[in-house]
């Protein structure tokens, strides 16, 4: 396979001339911009493969003197890994500057809020103190003034590094060490924000908690969540909802309830009917004449708390023990 061919150059073609051939090939058979072409792929790939050779030293030296990269060079290619997949979107980044950034969408806050079985029936407002992460107004979230493209990657933001794995040279692309990703640096450091262009914020929110929400339901609050990029909306605030459990025995998965109900002797043996405070909300009653023993469970259907996974009623399981 002649690279030189591939890239339209002959062998005495300079490091610019080949960078030149590549971008020029590259943009032209990119399949970001040939959609449904297998034969534009296949020509990227050449295209890819004869670049990664051509634009390394040694593989150069080696591939000009043998006809081969090197002697352990892939016979696939030494840009197209053929076990991890092409990417193609590494080689269009590198060269035209279409950096994406991991934050596209500013990211959510997650957090568990305790509430009583109480609340979770009647429903409640809650007053939360967070902690998020926004860009800095000092410098609009740029970092610094007087910006400078990066003299490392040209104002990409990203570097490509060849790691030899075996017989195989593979190409990663990281952001830049020298700018973090930026693609410039500043002559004038922002100091509020120490140049990263994102600082901490505190914020007070309230959440409003429906009536019979479900058990361990999850609420959204909007753009309440981080906003570590100026050019989108704040991501959103997830706030779980955990039982507090201090005035039962336990809340199972299904929303039922388990509760530990004492009885004394002498009301068992009278028989009386006994009333027991459900979650502080209401009453359920029990005739003792139908209690012949100790720890006898007694079901109240539908009583306990909904349960998010199917939006059925849990119980109030109530256990009736006798006490002396």
């Amino acid at each position: 396979m002649d690279y030189y061919a591939i890239l339209g150059l002959d062998r005495n073609a300079s490091e610019d001339d080949i960078k030149k051939a590549f971008r020029k090939l590259a943009k032209q058979y990119h399949p970001d911009l040939n959609p449904n072409s297998p034969e534009a792929e296949a020509k990227f790939k050449e295209i890819n493969d004869a670049y990664s050779v051509l634009s390394d030293p040694d593989q150069k030296a080696n591939y000009d003197q043998y006809g081969n990269a090197s002697p352990q060079h892939n016979p696939f290619g030494g840009g197209f890994n053929p076990f991890g997949g092409f990417d193609a979107s590494s080689i269009f980044e590198e060269f035209f500057g279409s950096k994406r950034h991991s934050y596209d969408q500013n990211t959510s806050i997650n957090a568990n809020l305790h509430i009583t079985l109480k609340e979770f029936l009647l429903g409640c407002k809650k007053i939360v103190e967070i902690t998020k992460t926004v860009f800095c107004n000092m410098c609009n979230g740029e970092g610094g003034s007087n910006p400078q493209i990066c003299s490392f990657c040209m104002g990409k933001g990203v570097q490509i590094k060849r790691i030899q794995q075996g017989p195989f040279i593979m190409q990663q692309t990281v952001p830049c060490d020298h700018c973090q990703g930026a693609g410039k640096n500043f002559l004038i450091k922002c100091s509020h924000c120490g140049a990263s262009g994102k600082v901490s914020k505190n914020e007070t929110i309230e959440i409003n908690v429906p009536p019979n929400c479900p058990l361990n339901a999850t609420l959204q609050i909007a753009e309440h969540g981080n906003q570590e990029n100026k050019n989108y909306a704040p991501g959103t605030f997830n706030v779980t909802l955990n039982p507090l459990t201090d005035n039962v025995n336990g809340v199972a998965r299904d929303g039922s309830v388990n509760f530990v109900k004492e009885i004394t002797l002498e009301d068992w043996y009278n028989n009386k009917e006994v009333k027991i405070n459900r979650f502080d909300v209401d009453y359920v009653t029990y005739d003792l004449s139908n209690l012949k023993q100790s720890d006898k469970r007694v079901v109240f259907s539908g009583k306990g708390l909904r349960n998010v996974t199917n939006d059925a009623q849990g119980d109030f399981v109530v256990t009736f023990r006798i006490t002396k």
